[in-house]
């Protein structure tokens, strides 16, 4: 299937090929490809900025990579964003806070109202820090609203806070057994925060699949990449969960 699309050159292959790229972590490829003649010629329809975001966006990458990939690749809106995202990542509520007034300034001052509704979905995030799970991440919920391509990042942070507590794992299990609603490239980090949801529910044979699909997906990402304490860690659990399923 991989070489039937690299033998297309339309804005929809070039889309798709980048997708399934930087999904699978190969991002070095995937920089290759949005430097290829193909992709410049589809540049009006591919959106080589949110690819080079994606990354962040997925939990693939540090905190240093935006830096890294230079100030032009991605947006204003992009690093903002994906600081939300980190400061949620490090459950760490002074640098959420941080980043919530950033968002709300900046939401104001281009009239961009997503930015309060991420603001308030980082509020529920801190709420969930400070004790109260349940009502903390029911509130991120209700901030996000709609899935779609400016909430999807938050919604897999949804996810994984979920799945983190007991009080709220069970109900995370059953809407992360379905394929992501959204973007498929969020379908693999959520087969990994499936495996760690089965996993503490007891669901052995689920988990070590769900690990399994994950780690196979992303063997070949490119060496360094944060997301290989995931992929080292979903390899340990399918050794552990064998010998259980045993």
């Amino acid at each position: 299937a991989r070489e039937r699309l690299e033998g297309g050159g339309d804005a929809t292959t070039m889309n798709l090929l980048a997708r399934l790229t930087t999904a699978s972590g190969r991002l070095e490829e995937a920089r290759r490809l949005f430097d290829s003649p193909r992709f410049v010629a589809a540049a009006q329809s591919v959106p080589r900025r949110y690819f080079m975001a994606l990354p962040t966006y997925l939990g693939y990458v540090d905190r240093d990579y935006p830096e890294t990939v230079g100030v032009n690749e991605i947006s204003q809106v992009g690093r903002l964003r994906s600081q939300l995202l980190f400061a949620i990542g490090d459950a760490d509520a002074d640098a959420i806070r941080e980043v919530i007034e950033r968002s709300r300034d900046y939401g104001r001052s281009v009239g961009a109202p997503i930015w309060e509704d991420l603001a308030r979905a980082g509020e529920g995030f801190i709420r969930a820090l400070d004790g109260d799970p349940v009502a903390g991440l029911a509130e991120v919920e209700d901030a996000l609203g709609f899935m779609n391509t400016q909430t999807e990042q938050f919604w897999l942070r949804w996810f994984e806070w979920m799945v983190r507590y007991s009080e709220t794992r069970g109900r995370a299990v059953s809407k992360l057994a379905r394929p992501w609603p959204g973007d498929v490239v969020y379908d693999l980090p959520r087969l990994y925060v499936l495996g760690r949801a089965l996993e503490a529910e007891g669901d052995a044979r689920g988990a070590r699949e769900a690990y399994a699909t994950f780690a196979a997906a992303l063997a070949d990402a490119d060496p360094g990449l944060a997301v290989w304490a995931k992929i080292d860690s979903a390899n340990a659990a399918v050794a552990r969960l064998g010998l259980i399923e045993q």
